[in-house]
């Protein structure tokens, strides 16, 4: 798909960059100012997304705000922009809006879309998602969206960090909107993760017992390796990707340990 806005790309060696037709233009990113009123990410999360970069590339261009003369303020995606900055490229796919009115107009058009019946839990994170790369806050989302609460926002878009094939099955009605909220915690581990979604829905779990302390699914996690059963947690290093077990299951000094999803 051509777009005039893009530049030749032969130039940009090196340079990852977002699919055609998703975003506007490769901007310099000397040529990027923050906005001042927005919280500086913090170091650690400027890092951990360099290394996304480098490993899978830019998925989400920056949002920026023209302001004349070949500069551009950012509307959303600081991390991202200052990711580049540490990786040492020269430029970031960018989505431009020419001034606040289209920032406005971009924003209403989404949250009218955004309260839409017909759409699923996963469809309405994703507009929400669209919002916030527009620079509003949840609190701010939610008010245009018919005047939902900053925590209904929030645990719409966790649903975001599910596993792909989780997301599907709530996208389908194979799961609600609840369970997803409840296997949000276990969205770092994703084979756990989409094997506990499977087991919700083939035997009909409701959504609390996916948080309660019986733990339905734990006896199928272990017969099929997924997770051990550790008893002093001391023996292992403090990085390694340890699930806690409900408070009053901790006497008994018992911790899950999700094994690597790659094996």
């Amino acid at each position: 798909k051509s777009n005039p806005t893009m530049p030749d790309k032969s130039g940009w060696a090196g340079e990852i960059h977002t699919p055609d037709g998703e975003y506007d233009a490769n901007v310099p990113v000397a040529d990027i100012e923050r906005d001042p009123t927005n919280r500086v990410p913090a170091p650690a999360d400027v890092e951990a997304r360099a290394a996304s970069i480098a490993d899978v590339g830019l998925i989400q261009p920056v949002s920026l705000l023209a302001l004349g003369g070949g500069h551009y303020q950012l509307i959303a995606g600081e991390t991202r922009w200052l990711a580049h900055k540490l990786l040492g490229r020269l430029t970031i796919a960018a989505k431009i809006y020419k001034d606040r009115t289209a920032v406005q107009q971009a924003q209403m058009s989404l949250a009218e879309n955004a309260q839409r019946a017909d759409l699923t839990p996963m469809e309405r994170a994703r507009k929400f998602k669209q919002l916030a790369e527009l620079g509003l806050k949840q609190a701010e989302i939610g008010k245009l969206a018919g005047g939902l609460s900053q925590p209904v926002v929030a645990n719409a878009m966790r649903l975001l960090e599910l596993p792909v094939d989780v997301q599907a099955m709530i996208d389908g009605g194979e799961l609600t909107e609840a369970h997803g909220v409840s296997l949000v915690r276990f969205a770092k581990w994703p084979r756990a993760c989409a094997r506990i979604a499977k087991m919700a829905h083939d035997h009909d779990y409701s959504s609390k017992e996916l948080t309660n302390d019986g733990f339905p699914f734990l006896g199928t996690l272990r017969c099929e390796g997924i997770v051990e059963v550790i008893r002093l947690k001391s023996r292992y290093l403090s990085d390694e990707p340890i699930y806690e077990l409900p408070r009053h299951l901790k006497s008994h000094r018992d911790f899950l340990v999700f094994n690597d999803d790659h094996h």
